[in-house]
């Protein structure tokens, strides 16, 4: 993953001023799921004006989640304390908006179903993120420099629920999301058996 995005670059020179400061990146960590946690209650009541204010507070906390990085490098505050609550901040933000969207769309067209879709979208999005933190924390994933990052698409969510509304995108995301999981979880397992089919083939030609 990229720690030098058009985001992060944003941040930074809000960042550089916190350096000083008492402030520390657990709390903006804490900030950030407060704003998370604000953007699911609106998402949840449903209505249009709340659901723009779950939008806005969704955005700020997501720069929030840039934020709380940029600073850590910055002053060199780390901890695998500070690394868990940063993942289960940012897991627990994406999943509770889809869960909260589904939730609050309930007397859309959809009808109850879009509690079904909210699940399979959060379940989607949690495989999806555990899977890639999981391989990057196992394989040691190097720090790189590009303009955008994967991890950024999520920044699409408040933007689409805006341009499209939330049954639509509740729509795509309960689809796409699990099958995202499910193709991801089975290259990962093709990855990992190349070597052991490799291996036994090599074995099998010596003992011939």
């Amino acid at each position: 993953m990229s720690h030098d995005t058009l985001l992060h670059r944003a941040v930074r020179p809000i960042v550089k001023r916190l350096g000083p400061t008492w402030v520390r990146p657990n709390h903006i960590t804490v900030a950030r799921f407060l704003g998370a946690l604000l953007a699911a209650a609106a998402f949840a009541v449903g209505t249009v004006d709340w659901v723009l204010l779950g939008a806005i507070s969704f955005t700020i906390a997501a720069v929030l989640d840039r934020a709380d990085g940029e600073l850590a490098r910055l002053t060199q505050h780390f901890s695998p304390q500070g690394h868990r609550l940063d993942l289960v901040a940012d897991w627990g933000a994406d999943a509770l908006a889809f869960l909260a969207l589904g939730y609050g769309a309930r007397d859309g067209w959809m009808g109850w179903w879009s509690i079904l879709f909210g699940i399979l979208a959060a379940a989607g999005i949690t495989a999806l993120f555990w899977q890639l933190n999981g391989r990057d924390a196992k394989h040691g994933a190097p720090r790189t420099r590009h303009a955008f990052d994967p991890d950024d698409a999520i920044f699409a969510l408040p933007i689409l629920i805006c341009a499209v509304g939330v049954t639509p995108v509740l729509l795509v995301s309960g689809i796409v999301t699990p099958l995202a999981a499910v193709a991801l979880v089975t290259c990962s397992f093709a990855v990992r058996a190349k070597p052991l089919f490799r291996s036994n083939a090599a074995r099998i030609g010596h003992k011939v």
